[in-house]
């Protein structure tokens, strides 16, 4: 081989180029896909779900939090910005810090609000963000990230594995689109909605088209 080419251009081989074509027309790609489900870094992402995941499931006051623990691998630990702390000069700094977003979450914060990290000075999230341990991943962290919650002088855990929550599913990408599109008149969205879900019967591209027309 002559070293040039799609293949080594991108990967630095073509050993691997016969998975392009594997299981063609059979199995597809974008099935395999992960989204950021709220507006932060993607190496929060699984922090902020297991927090709010935590406060759905105990309900605990928030107010009355003591610590918290946040265990994660290396690669998500030593992520530019996962370790920020106050002050967050700029809303992306608060987006990307583990702290902050974990914070916001489990006060019951408007973390799905691209306006919310403008805030970047809420003293509730400020004070119990000052009390979130950032550890060192374990042995076997492989992946996997641990959250636990002390409140009123009891410990609540709950473990996951990077990145599974952002795998789309109907009911969630259904949410997410209801959520961005508040503020446009409800009967227009839900016709996006409902010609995106049913575009394998829609006659023409255009009849899609003419809905987005104005955006």
């Amino acid at each position: 081989m002559n070293g040039s080419g799609f293949f080594q251009a991108f990967a630095g081989s073509a050993d691997q180029a016969q998975e392009a074509t594997r299981d063609l027309g059979k199995r597809f790609l974008i099935d395999d896909v992960i989204y950021k489900e709220r507006p932060v870094c993607i190496f929060v992402q699984t922090p902020v779900h297991l927090a709010l995941m935590l406060k759905q499931q105990h309900g605990f006051d928030a107010a009355r939090i003591e610590r918290v623990s946040i265990r994660a691998p290396l690669a998500t630990l030593t992520n530019p910005g996962y370790k920020n702390v106050a002050p967050y000069e700029t809303a992306l700094k608060a987006r990307i810090s583990a702290r902050f977003t974990t914070a916001a979450a489990l006060l019951g914060k408007p973390v799905d609000s691209y306006a919310f990290y403008e805030n970047t000075s809420d003293p509730e999230v400020l004070a119990l963000a000052d009390r979130i341990d950032l550890l060192d991943p374990d042995g076997n962290q492989e992946g996997r990230v641990d959250v636990e919650v002390v409140c009123e002088g009891a410990a609540f855990r709950l473990s996951g594995l990077e990145m599974d929550s952002l795998r789309p599913t109907p009911e969630k990408i259904i949410a997410k689109f209801r959520r961005l599109t508040a503020d446009l008149p409800q009967s227009r969205s839900e016709k996006i909605l409902q010609t995106v879900l049913g575009l394998e019967d829609v006659a023409h591209i255009g009849e899609l088209t003419s809905l987005l027309q104005g955006f």
